[in-house]
């Protein structure tokens, strides 16, 4: 979770009952001032479903980016950015 522009910006987490665990790719949006969800309708190639990433916001750019994390499969240490203002998700080449 992150805050941009007067919203909490959610992607990703576990969830389900039990012992059926999902991992989620899911982004929401809740706008502080009408305490109203919005799920973006995103463009381009998002994470795969994972938590335990981290996610931070930059600002003078209007992007977010997520890495790495885990899901019930694998250990990510990949790099996602996704684009506020064109609502699209973009998985950069990141050398070593």
């Amino acid at each position: 979770m992150t805050y941009y522009k007067n919203k909490i910006v959610i992607f990703g987490g576990h969830g389900g009952v039990d012992y059926q665990r999902t991992a989620f790719n899911d982004l929401y949006e809740l706008d502080l001032d009408t305490f109203e969800w919005r799920k973006p309708k995103t463009k381009g190639n998002p994470p795969e479903p994972r938590g335990g990433h981290l996610a931070s916001v930059l600002a003078q750019k209007d992007k977010l980016m997520i890495f790495g994390g885990w899901n019930f499969v694998s250990q990510f240490n990949n790099l996602f950015i996704y684009d506020f203002e064109t609502e699209t998700w973009n998985d950069p080449e990141v050398g070593h």
